[in-house]
């Protein structure tokens, strides 16, 4: 087992000699790279910390997108400084040129990227613009790929592990089980965990459960399971629909929702078909209203070959949905089972349909289940302990002592 650094908020950075330094008065320039395309559990992870970050006098952050979309819109709305590479049809090279320029008006100190392409961008840009220090966030394992079928993703991902392993950039990994992966690919020491935080002000609804059912066209005293994922393979929706199929045998009145979008959309209407539950389980697309979504669900269901920290998971915490996962990844680090949800250590939908029936018979337990979720993201997953945590990682980078 390779170490690897947990940043904790007692951790105080100090100079080359060894003491401890103060913080000037200017704040550190923190650049963060992303895609900018989709609206995922990493994009909402990097909005909820800019935005907590951007409340700090320590740090002064912007974002450099490769595309306008939702994310850049949401940072907006958060009054984050955000940049976006212009000229969607322009060469990479002159692409680089133009943000190189952007970051020189800002002095950035740190390149944060989210993401292989932007990691890889990220160092290109360091380079040219002489950025002292490089960051870059795991926020879960690489996907399954064929190098065959998909050689241009099988090239980026090579060159992603090339910059990771010869760079001296800082991998700040969601979960300990992440940092174990690249401790064993790169120096350790340059691996640290900082777990994800969701904004308790933002996560919320002002709906009952019984009116977030009726807004979706289902029975308030229906008993709800649901997802909110891309429609990927590695989330195992298949597998969701799969245990969808065994419950539906055994709870009368049970109803599944699947919220998202993505490439298995057609294939999972197909075993929708297949397995008869045109009337049981209801795809509801890409949705703004995650949270109201999330409000109708009595649990969700978590069916993913690995994961990082779900913000999805976090957020029905905080809103006191029971949740049921297969154990993998960083979920366990999360999740006691029994005591904040319930873990699965099957791929076997039988077994994830039994956890579900156990729970709607057993009430007690639902509801203890409900106020230990809430309180473990109220004490250990807020937004501004997670803010704390990246800042004094910064501060440290550039040996400066957190505020």
């Amino acid at each position: 087992m390779h170490t690897v650094a947990t940043i904790a908020l007692a951790d105080r950075p100090t100079d080359s000699l060894g003491h401890s330094s103060s913080l000037g008065d200017t704040p550190i320039s923190v650049c963060h790279v992303s895609e900018g395309a989709a609206w995922a559990g990493a994009e909402v992870q990097l909005t909820t910390l800019l935005r907590a970050l951007s409340k700090r006098s320590d740090v002064s952050v912007h974002a450099l997108l490769l595309q306008d979309g939702r994310l850049a819109q949401e940072l907006r709305s958060s009054r984050v400084d955000v940049m976006v590479a212009t000229g969607e049809h322009k060469r990479l090279p002159i692409k680089l040129l133009e943000c190189a320029k952007l970051l020189r008006e800002r002095d950035t100190q740190i390149l944060h990227s989210h993401g292989y392409k932007e990691s890889t961008i990220a160092l290109s840009l360091s380079l040219m613009c002489n950025v002292p220090h490089l960051v870059r966030t795991e926020h879960g394992h690489p996907e399954p790929y064929s190098a065959l079928r998909n050689p241009k993703h099988w090239c980026a991902l090579t060159a992603d592990r090339l910059s990771a392993k010869l760079s001296a950039a800082q991998i700040v990994s969601v979960s300990s089980d992440l940092a174990n992966f690249w401790a064993q690919r790169v120096n350790p020491s340059r691996v640290n965990v900082i777990r994800n935080g969701i904004d308790l002000d933002v996560v919320k609804s002002s709906f009952t459960a019984a009116e977030a059912k009726q807004r979706l066209g289902i029975s308030s005293k229906s008993f709800v399971i649901g997802t909110a994922a891309r429609l990927e393979t590695v989330k195992r929706l298949d597998l969701f629909l799969a245990t969808a199929a065994y419950v539906t045998q055994r709870i009368p009145d049970v109803h599944f929702i699947l919220a998202g979008e993505g490439r298995q959309k057609e294939f999972l209407q197909s075993l929708i078909f297949k397995y008869g539950l045109q009337h049981q389980a209801t795809m509801l697309g890409e949705r703004q209203d995650v949270f109201d979504i999330l409000r109708a669900m009595d649990l969700l269901l978590i069916c993913s070959d690995h994961e990082g920290v779900p913000m999805v998971m976090l957020e029905a915490m905080a809103l006191q949905v029971p949740v049921i996962s297969r154990r993998v990844g960083g979920i366990p680090e999360v999740i006691h089972d029994g005591v904040h949800g319930i873990l699965v250590t099957s791929d076997s939908p039988q077994e994830l349909g039994r956890a579900c029936v156990s729970l709607f018979n057993d009430r007690l337990l639902l509801a203890e289940l409900r106020m230990a979720a809430r309180n473990e993201i109220q004490e250990h997953y807020s937004a501004d302990r997670n803010a704390e945590q990246v800042a004094g990682f910064y501060n440290a980078l550039c040996g400066r002592q957190l505020q």
